[in-house]
């Protein structure tokens, strides 16, 4: 089915991927943002001065070593920001392959 190229349906087409886009950043970066405040954590309860460190701290440390904080899905895989950012590409590449072939259904 064949069906006019407008001006408006152009201007469709670039905000909705620019949405898209944008939206996907943000919960990648998001997400990954969990896991490195959480290394963060750990290095500044590792450098806690001694007259300071008690056993809470001590367990804590423990706890964040043997269960990190991070975003998993699942426990398949976790998502730190080189995952996030390799599923954005993948996302993105798939709606381009999808514009190029609506842009055929046009021509």
């Amino acid at each position: 089915m064949k069906y006019p190229f407008t001006p408006t349906s152009f201007l469709y087409y670039i905000l909705s991927f620019g949405l898209l886009v944008i939206r996907l950043m943000s919960v990648s970066i998001g997400g990954a943002k969990i896991h490195e405040e959480s290394q963060k954590l750990t290095t500044l309860l590792a450098t806690v001065p001694s007259f300071l460190y008690n056993e809470e701290i001590k367990r804590f440390l423990v706890h964040l070593k043997i269960c990190p904080t991070v975003l998993s899905v699942d426990d398949y895989f976790h998502a730190s920001k080189r995952t996030m950012l390799k599923i954005f590409g993948a996302l993105v590449a798939y709606e381009v392959i999808l514009i190029q072939f609506d842009k055929e259904l046009i021509t």
